[in-house]
């Protein structure tokens, strides 16, 4: 019987898994790739071919070891999550080899009765230990913690409650096992190779001693010391050789110790039967349901990390990109690290709306756009159309997942469908979805044209497009110099408070700041931060600015905001090529006005 459960739990396992992994490789869900199957899958091949056969697969070891295997991002993240990460999974992995699969990898090692000897005997009870103790932490984060923004489902609540009953069902099979007449008797005749009738002294005698020194549990037990001194030379004859004291198993010896009065009323093989069912049926059902609840992150958050860390999303294939979204989406485990470290919080602590949480847009699109309503529709987009695309969330996830890239591919969805409420739109949170190739529909030009100027360069009038400084060289961009300045480091420091916008005095100065000076001095931060250089470089603001420093002195996070606006400066006037005018019409509106224009150096009247 138990080879026909595990033969189905096993053919739900693989095929769930086998529709699950085909997914990545099917319809996208955004629909920005028409792409069939078959040049989905060969495109994962090709892109995973340049990836192992390349230096990039000197990348791909390291993220293994220290991001799979040592699990460094949640290390830098909680302490806490991380011993409690690491005792489940790596005691689930030497549970799974040395344990479940025991005959496969444990028996050529340590021989047919490692079950019983140590080291397997005692480092068995430890993982499990460990294992529990690892849950318990997770259920007492989900439960206990009062942490803001941290969302619990009851998917989560029914994954922790299944592998804690494996766990503690582990351990009451062992105890049960321990304590029991019957399994007692069945290892001395068919392991010991004691004969009821002919070696009866000798079992009594055993049977003594192990209630005294291996917790068993038996109907009529004897105290003599006699017959427990002469038991220790039986077990010390016919035992001892392929079976250490119980007390290395310290969690189940406990129980057992603790069970003995009811263990001693049921001889019978009753208890042990139903207490291993239990165990093995548990066991099977996670087996089986693996594929289709969010344990199936064990096989995609790694190849996640693995993907992501080799993946330049700038030049991407339109089909591996709409595979690695597919794939992140399963590797989500609604952790919440994304919802404890995002800048709209405030909003949401406002507004209520759990869609401005990443964590739960994220867990909406698992379950299709489509099948939304259109009140559910509304509240997502309005979270997500909120929401400015920092790429805090991407930073801390310990899945590796571009949460950003995701955004960006589900706002443009959305505004081609029309389903986003424009008025909500900031110019931030605007300009990172105008990449998506939306321009294309005609009833979003126009607004698309003016968000465009007022968002970039509406001190100017025009959209002169981004900066490139040079054409040869791709990769000699604004953008990757920035992440080599001090603008791009200290960018990601921002929070989005706005303090030094606040404490700002050049806005005072102005008789129409937003026309004037396009982007404040913490729009400026965060644009830097969302890689849009151009933006930064086109904003009055950054000539106009006093250098007082009170932006600097004011912010709580420590972005030393008058120092990139300065480094700004020099990287347009240095590389870029400026075009100055301060005689300019904004200049008699704001004192000591230097515009910069990208183009050709100039004298002006």
């Amino acid at each position: 019987m138990l080879n026909t459960l595990t033969l189905i739990s096993l053919a739900v396992f693989v095929a769930g898994g086998a529709y699950k992994v085909g997914s990545w490789f099917g319809k996208d869900a955004w629909e920005e790739d028409k792409s069939s199957f078959l040049k989905r899958l060969a495109a994962s091949v090709v892109g995973l071919g340049s990836a192992f056969f390349s230096l990039k697969l000197l990348v791909l070891v390291k993220v293994f070891f220290l991001d799979v295997l040592f699990q460094r991002k949640i290390l830098r993240q909680s302490l806490y999550r991380w011993v409690s990460h690491m005792m489940i999974f790596w005691g689930f992995i030497w549970l799974l080899a040395f344990h479940a699969l025991g005959s496969i990898f444990a028996e050529p090692l340590f021989g047919p009765d490692y079950i019983c000897l140590n080291p397997l005997f005692f480092l068995r009870e430890l993982t499990g230990l460990m294992v529990l103790a690892g849950l318990s932490m997770a259920f007492c984060r989900r439960i206990c913690s009062r942490q803001p923004r941290m969302k619990t489902g009851r998917d989560d609540l029914a994954l922790l409650a299944l592998l804690i009953l494996v766990m503690l069902s582990g351990f009451l099979l062992e105890s049960v096992k321990i304590s029991s007449h019957y399994v007692f008797m069945d290892m001395v005749e068919n392991w010991a190779g004691l004969d009821p009738d002919d070696d009866a002294e000798d079992i009594l005698a055993l049977r003594v001693y192990w209630e005294k020194n291996n917790a068993l549990a038996s109907a009529g037990r004897t105290h003599d010391p006699g017959l427990a001194e002469d038991g220790f030379y039986v077990h010390e004859s016919y035992c001892m050789s392929c079976h250490v004291s119980n007390k290395w198993a310290p969690a189940g010896y406990l129980l057992a110790k603790a069970i003995g009065p009811a263990a001693s009323r049921a001889n019978g093989p009753g208890a042990v039967s139903f207490f291993y069912w239990l165990h093995v049926g548990l066991c099977l059902a996670g087996l089986a349901s693996l594929p289709f609840t969010k344990l199936f992150h064990v096989f995609s958050t790694p190849l996640s990390l693995l993907i992501n860390s080799v993946t330049d999303w700038e030049r991407v294939h339109p089909a591996n990109a709409a595979t690695i979204r597919a794939i992140e989406l399963d590797a989500c485990v609604h952790c919440s690290a994304c919802n404890l470290n995002e800048s709209m919080a405030v909003l949401h602590s406002l507004t209520g709306n759990d869609c401005i949480l990443p964590s739960e847009k994220i867990r909406m699109l698992k379950g299709g756009l489509h099948k939304l309503t259109e009140q559910e529709k509304c509240t997502f987009g309005t979270g997500l159309t909120l929401c400015t695309c920092c790429d805090k969330c991407s930073n801390v996830c310990p899945a590796g997942i571009q949460l950003k890239q995701i955004w960006k591919s589900t706002r443009g969805l959305l505004f081609q469908q029309k389903d986003v409420d424009f008025s909500l739109l900031s110019p931030l949170s605007f300009h990172p979805s105008l990449s998506t190739g939306i321009d294309s529909d005609g009833a979003l030009t126009g607004l698309i044209q003016r968000t465009r100027e007022a968002a970039s360069y509406g001190w100017s009038g025009s959209d002169p497009g981004p900066i490139k400084l040079g054409k040869k060289n791709p990769k000699n961009s604004l953008k990757s110099l920035m992440d080599k300045t001090l603008p791009g480091a200290t960018a990601a420091r921002c929070m989005g408070c706005e303090m030094c916008t606040n404490a700002c005095p050049v806005p005072g100065l102005c008789d129409n700041p937003a026309e004037t000076l396009g982007l404040m001095p913490s729009q400026i931060i965060r644009a830097i931060g969302l890689g849009r250089v151009d933006m930064a470089l086109g904003a009055g603001m950054l000539w106009s600015c006093l250098s007082c420093y009170r932006c600097q002195d004011v912010c709580p996070a420590g972005v030393q905001v008058a120092d990139a606006l300065i480094e700004l400066r020099n990287i347009a006037l240095n590389t870029a090529g400026a075009e100055y005018d301060s005689r300019s019409e904004a200049a008699d509106s704001c004192p000591a006005k230097l515009v910069f224009r990208p183009g050709k150096r100039e004298d002006q009247q």
